[in-house]
């Protein structure tokens, strides 16, 4: 899957009169600077998140404020081997089971991006945080 989503960029500092400008909105948007986005992709929502450093704390998974108009935003791109819903096979206790993709999680921390997947087996257990490296691995022919 191919797509974009909107951010404030990495490297970012996020200044008190910006937060302080949001206060009308029900913003949790944080000063300092952006040190990681996150992106999540589920079937009926999505959400994105970023870790701020702010000197003496870090805010981890601060919710993005659309309404937020002082500060640029940026498109960033990402392409995903899997879809939501796709049928895929996952490995739990070295047993292959048959599961879904139900959410994808992209995660920028520098240059490159990082995809992981939750994926739902027969039983309903959901298992979140699957790397992309290792489903495309249990999901291959030769496998």
């Amino acid at each position: 899957m191919f797509g974009s989503v909107e951010v404030i960029p990495l490297n970012i500092k996020v200044s008190n009169e910006d937060v302080l400008s949001a206060s009308h909105t029900s913003s949790r948007l944080k000063a300092g600077k952006v040190i990681k986005i996150s992106f999540l992709l589920n079937k009926h929502s999505s959400a994105i998140t970023y870790d701020i450093d702010g000197g003496s704390k870090t805010y981890v998974n601060v919710e993005d404020c659309a309404s937020l108009t002082s500060i640029e935003r940026q498109c960033l791109f990402y392409d995903t081997m899997f879809d939501l819903e796709d049928d895929v096979q996952i490995e739990i206790a070295g047993l292959k089971r048959n599961a879904e993709v139900v959410s994808i999680e992209i995660n920028w921390n520098g240059g490159q991006y990082i995809v992981s997947y939750g994926a739902r087996d027969r039983t309903e257990t959901v298992y979140y945080g699957i790397p992309e490296k290792k489903l495309k691995k249990w999901n291959t022919v030769n496998s």
